[in-house]
């Protein structure tokens, strides 16, 4: 299955990588800039995948069981 989401959108690879660098550069520079007083926001193009807090805590674990969540 092909996601339009998985693959880079640009079709020169060498722009690709830059681009790719720069945020990563970025990225490594957000705890300085905090200090400085800047904030670096990060937008995700896949909006409907968001990593969730369980509500409930995992059920304890018990020989030759994994862990248990609930389902909410």
């Amino acid at each position: 299955m092909i996601r339009y989401g998985l693959h880079p959108h640009s079709d020169d690879p060498e722009q690709f990588r830059a681009e790719v660098k720069a945020i990563c550069d970025l990225y490594q520079e957000a705890p300085a800039l905090a200090n400085v007083g800047v904030q670096v926001h990060s937008c995700d193009e896949m909006t409907g995948i968001a990593a969730r807090e369980d509500t409930h805590p995992a059920l304890p674990m018990v020989p030759g069981h994994v862990e248990r969540k609930e389902f909410e």
